[in-house]
């Protein structure tokens, strides 16, 4: 063989190993970024699993548990159901209140 045939069986050699090294580093990437997504992934269960948990007890707050009396829902209905009496009473009495007033005081000037 020939000086050059060898410089270029040397040369395909060291580019081989370079391949193989470039091949065992992207594959130990490889493996560490699918342990970290799988690490993410199991956080996520978690997450969901707990934000699930919240959320059934938000539900059970919310609705009454089997009692809508005891909700939250059909307490703020009660309340609101309250405030628009109230309101209406208000308005009523509050004019008849002033009404009444203006009238005592009227009369009190017109007949002294």
């Amino acid at each position: 063989m020939s000086t050059r045939e060898d410089e270029l069986l040397s040369q395909i050699e060291e580019m081989r190993k370079d391949r193989r090294e470039v091949d065992i580093q992207w594959r130990a990437d490889i493996s560490d970024t699918l342990r970290a997504v799988g690490t993410k992934v199991e956080e996520i269960r978690i997450n969901q699993q707990e934000f699930g948990e919240k959320l059934a007890v938000a539900t059970e707050i919310l609705t009454g548990n089997g009692t809508p009396e005891k909700g939250m829902v059909v307490r703020v209905d009660r309340v609101e159901q309250d405030h628009k009496i109230q309101s209406r009473w208000f308005w009523i009495i509050v004019p008849a209140a002033i009404t009444g007033l203006i009238s005592a005081v009227w009369n009190y000037f017109k007949n002294p």
